[in-house]
């Protein structure tokens, strides 16, 4: 059937009244809906304001809150009950029958006949911790990139193992300290113990160290001496430039406009390494305002912090060498934090009775950490500055270790304990950089930025609870037997002792061995960062405005430790021997007397030949690698084309 345009404008007029039709249809229908909904509609829902009120007050946090079991002045009236009489058939035939329960007294007794049960109370005995973990990093990220041939033979990278190697053998004879083997049992870490002790009183001061020991440790010490408060990191550390970037989001037009608006520079970073280890380590683990110890006491502080620096500087044009910073610093603080005071309707409230928990065991609380960052970066860049600028980071690697732990145990009133009991916190901490860079820019007005390094060992051992070593006399050794002994007599004469006032029922702990306490943090930073760079500006790069800075050092090595440990000031008995010292060990040393490993290299200048090749523009990007650059031997060891590689 063949349709004309008659036919067809026929059917649209159908199809466009179908639509007018079904559209009314709807509008009908959601107008009586709408009618319907008017007819019900209740308004808003009310709102019924409920009144509220609290007229309970929170009251101040009291750590020293003790419940007395025995009924004093205030208390409740005793409870009198009468439990009731179930016959009970055996073989004997039938119990007594069941008597009236005694007054509560802290301990319940029911007396079904004659017999007495009795009910104590039980604490539960404490637990050991050990903790004993490392983290490390170990980055090896060597690049090449040759754009041009200057005609320079570079240095092969395997020529610095050497004064690397140097730098660690005058690190580890400044460490008069040493590194200790983590602890494999419990013997051990008394062993250990004992040995840190051994080795403080053979640490002596030099040329470029300092030893502080005793009295002089309090405070804050810098580089030996003393002051009113610790640096600020973020007030030395290196200062970076960063490439030109846009939100998240931005598109690709986004990020050229942003780099057109940007003020013209050509940056070459093959320096800038961030190094850092951080440990925060809070321990509230056991503590007691009385402590009782059969064997000997020994509490020790060691602070040990060494920097090793190295730095060679070949460099023609305009050198910015900025000085670099060493900085040792220092914390030692325990400050006092008394019992709180005796209630006045307390004051002449002495024990009457005792809950004793044993641990049949050596009690130990020891935190080992070790931290490492092991970084070689060398590069060599050699290239022609082309457009309006550039940002080349062939450094500029980041690493971290970083451990934040807490630590929380129980308090007692007394403890008792059969062994020894030892106390040790250290912090060693470690920084060795080589840095030698050797920079050519033919002559140009380019700068050159190096030095400006940072070596940081930054370390606070600090706590609340000061504790004071005594001699044992006979009132704590008759103590210490009875809870030893188990005795359920009468309560010695020495819980009348000042230390106990206002405590109606004691909690006592009895270790049966040692009480052990080590908290070790070990942190080491090396790196080695040789820079080899070639680069030249041709005028049209200056015409245009823009600065050519090359940055071969503001590396940045940083180490920070806190030990900070949360009790109560102690009195501690001791029947053997003790032993209380704190040591402070703080070294800086520049080598200035190493070979020099660019010795062989020659001066800092490209070529006249070089430089005039450069000036007819006849190299092109694509040109490979000469051979004297490429069997230089560079290619000894891990090469990384692109940034890094963290292993």
């Amino acid at each position: 059937m063949q349709i004309d345009m008659t036919t067809q404008e026929i059917w649209h007029f159908i199809g466009s009244f179908h639509q007018i039709t079904e559209a009314a249809k709807g509008r009908a229908k959601y107008d009586a809906f709408k009618a319907e909904k008017a007819q019900h509609d209740n308004g808003d829902l009310a709102f019924q304001n409920t009144p509220f009120r609290a007229p309970f007050k929170v009251g101040e946090f009291q750590p020293g809150v003790r419940i007395d079991a025995t009924p004093g002045e205030g208390a409740a009236p005793p409870v009198k009950a009468a439990a009731p009489y179930y016959p009970i058939h055996g073989p004997d035939g039938q119990l007594p029958p069941a008597g009236p329960v005694a007054d509560i007294d802290g301990t319940v007794r029911i007396a079904p006949g004659p017999e007495t049960f009795a009910f104590s109370f039980v604490l539960p005995p404490p637990a050991s911790v050990a903790l004993i973990f490392g983290q490390a990093n170990v980055l090896s990220d060597q690049d090449i990139q040759v754009q041009h041939d200057f005609g320079i033979t570079f240095t092969p990278f395997s020529d610095f193992d050497a004064p690397l190697a140097a730098l660690l053998a005058k690190a580890d004879a400044l460490d008069q300290l040493g590194i200790y083997d983590h602890p494999a049992d419990v013997a051990a870490i008394k062993v250990i113990g004992h040995q840190i002790a051994e080795d403080m009183t053979g640490i002596t001061a030099g040329e470029h160290a300092t030893v502080l020991v005793g009295d002089d440790v309090g405070g804050v010490h810098i580089n030996g001496v003393h002051a009113d408060a610790m640096p600020v990191l973020k007030d030395h550390l290196p200062d970076v430039p960063e490439p030109v970037t846009v939100p998240p989001g931005s598109t690709w037009e986004d990020q050229v406009t942003a780099e057109a608006n940007a003020e013209a520079a050509h940056i070459a970073i093959t320096g800038g390494n961030a190094l850092t280890n951080e440990v925060v380590l809070t321990v509230s683990w056991l503590d007691a305002p009385v402590m009782l110890v059969q064997g000997d006491c020994m509490s020790i502080s060691v602070i040990s912090q060494i920097n090793v620096l190295s730095e060679y500087l070949h460099a023609d044009g305009g050198v910015c060498a900025a000085p670099s910073e060493m900085i040792n610093a220092a914390l030692y603080a325990i400050t006092a934090n008394p019992v709180a005071e005796v209630a006045a309707e307390d004051v002449g409230l002495f024990p009457t009775s005792w809950i004793i928990t044993t641990l049949h065991a050596d009690l130990i609380a020891c935190n080992w950490m070790t931290q490492e960052n092991f970084v070689i970066d060398h590069d060599v860049l050699s290239l022609t500055w082309q457009g309006a600028s550039t940002f080349l980071r062939l450094g500029d690697n980041t690493l971290v270790n970083i451990a934040d732990i807490l630590e929380l145990g129980q308090g007692y009133d007394l403890i008792v304990i059969g062994g020894d009991m030892i106390n040790v916190s250290m912090i060693r901490q470690m920084n060795v950089l080589l840095d030698a860079d050797w920079v050519t820019t033919a002559g140009g007005s380019a700068t050159v930025s190096a030095g400006g390094n940072l070596l940081w060992n930054g370390a606070q051992i600090t706590g609340s609870g000061q504790d004071h070593m005594m001699a044992m006399d006979q009132g704590y050794a008759d103590l210490a037997h009875a809870v030893m002994t188990g005795a359920t007599g009468a309560i010695p004469l020495s819980l009348t002792d000042a230390a106990f006032e206002g405590i109606g029922t004691l909690n006592v702990l009895y270790i049966t061995g040692d009480y052990l306490t080590l908290n070790l943090i070990d942190q080491t930073n090396i790196l080695g960062d040789a820079d080899q760079v070639a680069a030249l500006a041709t005028e049209a790069t200056y015409a245009g405005g823009a600065e050519v800075t090359v940055i071969s050092g503001s590396n940045a090595l940083v180490n920070l430790a806190t030990i900070n440990t949360v009790g109560m000031n102690s009195e501690i008995h001791v029947a053997g021997d003790t032993y209380s010292d704190a040591l402070i060990y703080q070294a800086n040393f520049i080598d200035e007397h190493a070979v020099d490993p660019y010795a062989a290299q020659g001066p800092v200048a490209l070529t006249s030949e070089a430089v005039l090749f450069l000036a007819d523009g006849m190299l092109s990007s694509d040109d490979a690698a000469p051979a004297h650059i490429a069997d230089a031997g560079l290619n000894s060891g891990h090469l990384d084309g692109v940034n890094a590689v963290l292993v």
